[in-house]
């Protein structure tokens, strides 16, 4: 078992510096999105007993439909991983800090411009009709939507730190940031049934400024530490520079917005051909099988950053080598689909 154990290391610590770095990173992020997904499991019985089937399913629903703001970015998100990344491998730090200051400015105008829009037209919305919820709770999903809204537009300008530190090759650092706001968001829940009545409103209060919370110490922390030297300056604001990030981040966004329809809309089917209640079945379901997309997805994210360094300093034999492997670790991956399903 020792010499085995000594063959792996080995074998895990050799090859090119950037694989190294990868593999490390791979393993620790799976470990932390393992934490992850174990709090995540326990939250489904936690809310189905504080809610009832059928608000949870509401809130399921209610927060896909609400997760498809985070989409229209215009890819900046994906175009400042790119051009951080790009700058950082040549050495262009100046550059880097005017794509994160400039990334931050336009993302705040977009999200503040888009939040007074969703206030003009919310009042028009039937929000209890598109969810099929009782009338009942009519006016406290209205105030529900705007909370929720008004918290994801945070959590989404807030999370460009993450989107930093995926670009400095550190995608295990950035993946922390998820089950810690899990565990903020389990016990503020465990509170809530302790001292509370059943609330919509007062699950999306909880969730929604979990993640803001947890993100917005991040933000301080490592503009004040790790990227000190990157941190954003109202003075370094430039847009010429804004169709260098979203010339790229469109491409993205067409991406993006195919994901939405392909997925993101399952909740807001079921819910109108056979009601709240299956979003709760079919979402049990959909996390099962998500773990394997997690897995890929950790391996894929922690790559790219890897990839752009590698195509500015021109190492093709590198992404070669590994695109390879990832092709073959995608078909093992295909196996372990089919034994899940049956």
């Amino acid at each position: 078992m020792k010499n085995l154990l000594s063959r792996y290391k080995q074998k895990f610590n050799s090859g090119h510096s950037r694989s190294v770095k990868a593999r490390k990173q791979i393993l620790i992020s799976f470990i932390i999105k393992s934490v992850s997904i174990v709090i995540g499991l326990v939250f489904v019985p936690l809310l189905l007993h504080y809610l009832g089937a059928a608000e949870y399913g509401i809130w399921l629903t209610l927060s896909s439909i609400i997760a498809w703001v985070s989409y229209f970015d215009i890819g900046l998100g994906n175009g400042l991983r790119n051009r951080f990344a790009e700058s950082l491998a040549k050495g262009e730090h100046l550059m880097a800090r005017i794509y994160v200051s400039t990334t931050y400015a336009g993302l705040s105008l977009l999200f503040g411009a888009f939040f007074l829009i969703f206030l003009a037209i919310n009042p028009f919305l039937n929000w209890y009709e598109i969810l099929k919820a009782p009338a009942s709770l009519e006016s406290e999903l209205n105030m529900l939507v705007i909370i929720t809204v008004g918290f994801f537009m945070l959590r989404f300008t807030f999370k460009l730190i993450s989107i930093i530190i995926v670009a400095d090759q550190r995608a295990a650092v950035s993946n922390i940031f998820d089950p810690l706001s899990n565990v903020v968001s389990l016990a503020a829940i465990l509170v809530l049934i302790q001292y509370t009545e059943s609330s919509l409103l007062n699950l999306g209060i909880v969730l929604g400024a979990a993640p803001v919370f947890v993100l917005g110490l991040a933000t301080i922390y490592f503009f004040r530490n790790d990227y000190k030297a990157y941190r954003p300056s109202v003075k370094l604001i430039n847009f010429k520079y804004f169709k260098d990030l979203t010339g790229l981040g469109v491409k993205f966004f067409i991406i993006q917005i195919t994901v939405v329809v392909i997925m993101s809309t399952n909740n807001l089917i079921i819910t109108q051909v056979v009601g709240p209640e299956a979003v709760a079945s079919y979402q049990i379901a959909y996390k099962y099988f998500g773990l394997v997309l997690m897995l890929f997805t950790i391996i894929t994210n922690t790559y790219w950053s890897a990839y752009t360094e590698a195509f500015i300093k021109k190492d093709f034999a590198w992404i070669s080598r590994v695109t390879g492997n990832l092709v073959k670790g995608w078909f093992g991956i295909l196996l372990v689909l089919l034994v899940m399903l049956l």
